[in-house]
């Protein structure tokens, strides 16, 4: 994403995830995972004037499916006045760096929204 990243959007990363959950429930991983972003997306692309928000959705998941999670997460990018969605699955594996998101860890969900100034 850092790298391919364009002027002109902003950037919100949405990482969805069940209340319980055992790795992104724990404050422990949210700051680590925050800090990687901050280090690595947001303190970069800022210095090229192009601002990223790391957004974490959980979500009290009673039916243990993926889809509350699908759309508390896209609600959560729309109410943030996301224009443009881009999901990945924790099972997604790139091959090429040719997109935005690319560069970015696994997760359970992950959402980039994106909207224009």
């Amino acid at each position: 994403m850092q790298e391919t990243a364009e002027c002109g959007f902003q950037y919100g990363i949405f990482i969805g995830y069940d209340v319980g959950d055992k790795y992104w429930d724990n404050p422990q991983t949210r700051d680590v995972v925050a800090k990687w972003v901050d280090d690595n997306v947001v303190a970069p692309l800022a210095k090229l004037n192009i601002k990223v928000t790391l957004h974490l959705v959980s979500l009290l998941n009673k039916i243990k499916k993926p889809g509350p999670v699908f759309t508390a997460v896209t609600k959560a990018a729309y109410d943030a006045g996301a224009q443009y969605f881009y999901r990945i699955n924790d099972d997604t594996e790139f091959l090429e760096n040719r997109c935005a998101p690319l560069r970015m860890y696994p997760c359970r969900q992950t959402w980039f929204a994106a909207h224009r100034l």
